[in-house]
């Protein structure tokens, strides 16, 4: 999946464990086809420590810190 760095998807969040890359130029998160479920961190939400697909979202998003401003 190809997510714009800002997206509130969890792909893009900070609370999300998934496998994934940014691309700085482009300021976009990839994860890999095989890798598009992660865990839930978020120390708030009612997801901490279950699975949720990339493309999922949540009130708790926060913009993952290895994508730039």
């Amino acid at each position: 999946m190809d997510y714009l760095g800002i997206s509130l998807f969890c792909g893009t969040c900070q609370h999300w464990t998934g496998e994934r890359r940014v691309e700085v130029s482009e300021k976009r998160v990839y994860t890999p086809r095989h890798a598009t479920i992660g865990t839930c961190i978020c120390p708030t939400g009612h997801w901490k420590g279950r699975l949720k697909p990339g493309e999922s979202n949540c009130p708790h998003w926060q913009r993952w810190d290895q994508v730039p401003d």
